[in-house]
């Protein structure tokens, strides 16, 4: 069985997968438990993924048990109540007008060299996740930015399930020959402005890896206030 507490969790899995966020609740005890139960659960070759937050206490026992310590993450929020104006004149298109080849072509693109660190999910892993963990109308959180006629970028605006207004982005890069070229910046503020006008967000909950220095500093730039850090700990079954 499950922990008492499995419900404060979130739990996304897949085929290839079973990712475990929000613990920041559960006690150590509940955790080392939790982490039993997956492995007894996941299929041969699934990839079992536990988000810690500080608790050395679990993060000991999912070590001596055959986990490993992968990245970082640092999770920001801020208020959409007021925006700051910056005006751009990117184009932006759904999956369902441009395809998901051209759509997953950009978005591997723009994975490349990431600071956030390598994927161990092929692309057509990455597209079921989205469609699993968004459900129906993911397609209109699927957005490829275009410049002219050049897809630059790969931006995914949504509401968190399970909340109302509380927007999230589910990815966001730039193609590596678009990076640091103060296009960033001019893209973070359109996509707030989407979950604020397009989505009803009344807020916004980012995160990035601890290594991410460019993201972390948009976070802030945009008035995000630092609410959390989270560890991955993973193990193949």
């Amino acid at each position: 069985m499950m922990p008492a507490e499995e419900g404060s969790i979130k739990r996304i899995e897949g085929d290839k997968y079973i990712t475990i966020e929000d613990t920041g609740r559960l006690s150590a005890t509940d955790i080392c438990s939790l982490a039993d139960v997956l492995e007894q659960d996941a299929s041969p070759g699934q990839v079992i993924t536990l988000m810690l937050e500080n608790q050395p206490e679990a993060a000991v026992y999912l070590l001596n048990n055959g986990f490993t310590k992968h990245n970082t993450t640092v999770f920001y929020r801020n208020s959409l109540k007021s925006l700051r104006s910056v005006s751009s004149s990117y184009t932006w298109k759904t999956v369902s007008v441009i395809g998901e080849p051209l759509f997953m072509k950009v978005w591997e693109q723009s994975m490349n060299d990431s600071p956030n660190g390598r994927s161990t999910l092929t692309m057509d892993d990455h597209m079921e996740s989205v469609k699993q963990e968004l459900g129906k109308g993911y397609e209109s959180s699927c957005l490829t930015v275009f410049e002219e006629s050049r897809p630059i970028g790969i931006v995914m605006p949504h509401i968190e399930p399970g909340t109302e207004k509380e927007g999230r982005i589910f990815y966001f890069g730039l193609v590596p020959e678009e990076r640091a070229r103060g296009k960033g910046t001019l893209l973070f503020f359109d996509a707030l402005r989407r979950l604020k006008h397009d989505f009803g967000a009344s807020s916004h909950v980012g995160s990035t890896s601890i290594h991410n220095k460019a993201m972390l500093r948009l976070f802030e730039k945009a008035g995000g206030v630092q609410e959390r850090v989270t560890t991955a700990y993973k193990k193949q079954k």
